[in-house]
């Protein structure tokens, strides 16, 4: 692969992901300037800074995909209960729910 700035599948994979989430009311948005939806921008911005990630500070997962699944199911959930936290989104569903569904 490229560099990540070059690749922008990453960030995008992650926008349209969180998007579709928003649609179905998992993960509520506060603050759109669009749609309550979409994904707004900030987070856009934070899914373009994690995939600059990919080929520094993540390297080290390339190839142990079962160690990189686990660990993206445990911190993935983690960074959206601490944006909950934070007040930049809630959680539509309870938040066992949630958690079993997001990514």
């Amino acid at each position: 692969m490229e560099g990540a700035s070059n690749h922008p599948l990453g960030w995008t994979a992650g926008a349209i992901v969180d998007s579709v989430l928003g649609y179905l009311e998992i993960l509520i948005f506060r603050d759109s300037l669009i749609a309550s939806w979409l994904c707004p921008p900030w987070l856009i911005a934070l899914w373009m800074i994690f995939a600059t990630t990919f080929q520094s500070s993540l390297s080290w997962l390339a190839g142990r995909y079962w160690i990189a699944a686990v660990l993206g199911g445990i911190f993935g959930q983690v960074s959206y209960y601490a944006g909950q936290e934070f007040g930049s989104l809630s959680l539509g569903l309870n938040l066992r729910v949630a958690v079993a569904i997001l990514p």
